[in-house]
């Protein structure tokens, strides 16, 4: 079931009656026309082939609710907060993704995060930048045969952050008090449902909403079992001014994913340095570095959980990991272009159905069952996938794909990196 929330502009506006929306008909730009409640928002509820939303006056949410079968309310929620460069179909497929694969409903909050058609841009000038960042974060870092696709998929996508990078941003910083507006309505009249079991998901730029929310209104109106902030696209040296303010709309964790080879929140990365003259400006969702000065830059200590996805079966490059679909690293050769290693795809939904347990390893090691993941041996909590993808330059003769121990293959950031001693040299 997917229960569809948006400040974007309706072509049909229910203004005293719910009226449809077929889905070319839920706009790019902002709603700036505000309502009865203050805000610009709509709830809507999708129809059984998600082809149109019927939404409802604001003030009458009380009647979509009315008509949700009351057997959904046993199964798990979550509230899905997306990123940047989605269009309404793309959004409403990701939900539909998390319906379909990971067995729970969807309150989708749809925000006009791509409001610009993509100009021309010569995208030559960043090529500098692009080097200094595939230098700085590749080289002696990570598989020398990404670096090829890494750079293709960042040039792909230049052009089209020239010209929407910014005017999303904007669009999530108005778009605060309607999201806070928006968790109110879930908490009226679905939380107070019996057993209801809700989980948040936010990703990429939906972290810098969520931010801008904290800093708006200083808190969640809903209690959370879990929170995943997923690649997210916000500077990672400031999160430890937002992120634990979190803690208290979470009645379980709160997480953090990261992926150092996210081509998108690379592009990011560099068009922050190329805007700001800036290098300080790592992006959350890619950082697993400390500052020299002992300010923690990529981890908070012991706050919250992060899962590192880098280098795990699958990854590669991606953003979207929440979308792909999980195989089993036993068997290679079966993956897809889109299959991620199918303990990863099975964490995301122990997490956002707010099962139980999330089955990470409560201490240092390996999943007691070999496989899984393994929590890395440094003062914070990192999960790494068990088995990690080794370069394929490595492998022996006879392996298309070969795999190294997480545990034995990390590197802590919290301890110095050894000193030079030339008198060791052969």
């Amino acid at each position: 079931m997917l229960i569809y929330v948006t400040n974007r502009k309706l072509t049909n506006v229910p203004d005293t009656v719910p009226v449809r929306n077929r889905i070319g008909e839920i706009g790019v730009a902002l709603n700036t026309k505000k309502n009865i409640a203050g805000d610009a928002i709509y709830f809507g509820l999708s129809n059984n082939n998600y082809s149109s939303i019927e939404f409802f006056p604001r003030g009458m949410e009380a009647a979509l609710f009315n008509k949700v079968d009351p057997s959904e309310y046993s199964k798990p929620w979550v509230v899905l907060l997306h990123g940047y460069h989605q269009d309404v179909k793309e959004t409403i497929a990701k939900a539909r993704f998390l319906i379909e694969k990971q067995a729970v409903n969807v309150v989708l909050f749809s925000w006009p995060s791509r409001p610009k058609p993509v100009g021309s841009f010569d995208i030559s000038v960043f090529d500098d930048y692009i080097k200094d960042f595939v230098k700085s974060v590749l080289f002696g870092f990570g598989r020398p045969s990404l670096q090829a696709i890494f750079v293709k998929e960042i040039k792909n996508l230049l052009k089209d952050l020239i010209t929407n990078y910014e005017p999303a941003r904007k669009n999530a910083e108005l778009s605060t008090t309607d999201f806070h507006n928006a968790l109110s309505v879930i908490k009226k009249f679905l939380i107070k449902q019996e057993k209801v079991k809700l989980s948040l998901f936010v990703h990429s730029m939906g972290n810098y909403l969520l931010q801008n929310t904290i800093k708006d209104k200083g808190y969640l109106p809903v209690l959370f079992s879990n929170i995943l902030l997923h690649q997210a696209d916000v500077n990672a040296t400031t999160h430890a001014g937002w992120v634990p303010r979190l803690l208290g709309s979470a009645s379980k964790k709160v997480y953090i994913s990261v992926n150092v080879f996210d081509y998108v929140l690379a592009a990011s990365n560099i068009l922050h340095r190329y805007k700001l003259g800036n290098k300080n400006v790592e992006r959350l969702g890619q950082s697993v570095r400390v500052k020299p000065d002992g300010i923690y830059q990529g981890y908070i200590h012991s706050l919250v959980e992060y899962l590192n996805f880098t280098d795990g079966f699958g990854i590669e490059n991606k953003h979207e990991i929440f979308t792909c679909d999980g195989v089993s690293v036993d068997e290679p050769w079966a993956a897809g272009s889109n299959d991620i290693d199918d303990t990863i795809f099975q964490l995301i939904g122990r997490i956002i159905r707010s099962e139980s347990s999330d089955g990470l390893p409560a201490k240092i090691g390996r999943h007691a069952n070999g496989k899984g993941f393994s929590r890395m041996d440094t003062s914070v909590k990192i999960y790494k996938p068990r088995w990690i993808v080794e370069d394929e330059n490595l492998c022996e003769e006879h392996e298309s794909i070969c795999f190294l121990d997480s545990l034995d293959d990390f590197e802590d950031p919290f301890q110095p990196a050894p000193v030079y001693d030339p008198e060791l040299d052969d």
